[in-house]
C-alpha cells in the first residue's frame, strides 16, 4: 500500500474505534495514524542508502516508476522480484511492539494497533498483486531477497 492509502485506512479505523471507544483519546488515535504511516519509513532508509540520494520526493518517485514499470508483469514474474529490504515490516517487529505493551507501556496498544492495520494491508497487497509474502518476516525477506532479482535489474 502506498503511504496515502495507509493514512487514509488509519484515519478511518481510528475514528471508529475512537467512536466506539473514545476513551482512547487524542494520543491514541494519534498514535494509530502514526504508526500505520510511519513504519514505511524504511522505504526511504533503504532508497537513500540503495541510491546514495536523500531526496524524499526522489525516493517517492522511484518507488511509484517501479509499480508503474511492474504493473504489467504476472504475479508469477512478480514475485521472483524485490523492491528493497523493508526492516521494519515483519512478524517479529509486531512481537517487539507487543512486548513493549506488555512489560513497558500500555500505551504500546495503540501503536501496535497502527503497525498491525499497516502490516495486514501490505500484505493483503503483497499477496494479491504479488503472489508473495516477503514482507510477513523480516528475516524470511532477508533471506529471500539475495535469490531474487532487484526490480532496477529487470
Amino acid at each position: 500500500m502506498l503511504p496515502h492509502e495507509h493514512l487514509i485506512s488509519a484515519i478511518i479505523f481510528s475514528g471508529i474505534f475512537f467512536l466506539i471507544s473514545p476513551s482512547i483519546g487524542f494520543l491514541g488515535v494519534l498514535l494509530i495514524i502514526l504508526s500505520a504511516v510511519l513504519v514505511d519509513v524504511d522505504h526511504y532508509i533503504f532508497y537513500a542508502v540503495k541510491k546514495r540520494d536523500l531526496s524524499l520526493v526522489n525516493a517517492y518517485k522511484w518507488y511509484q516508476s517501479n509499480r508503474v514499470r511492474t504493473h504489467h508483469l504476472s504475479r508469477k514474474e512478480k514475485s521472483k522480484i524485490y523492491f528493497g529490504f523493508h526492516f521494519l515490516h515483519g512478524i517479529e517487529i509486531f512481537a517487539i511492539i507487543y512486548l513493549l505493551y506488555a512489560y513497558v507501556n500500555p500505551v504500546f496498544l495503540y501503536v501496535m494497533m497502527g503497525y498491525s492495520l499497516h502490516f495486514f494491508g501490505d500484505l493483503l497487497v503483497e499477496v494479491v498483486w504479488c503472489g508473495k509474502t516477503d514482507k510477513i518476516s523480516v528475516i524470511y525477506s532477508f533471506f529471500r531477497m539475495n535469490k531474487l532479482k532487484f526490480v532496477d535489474d529487470i
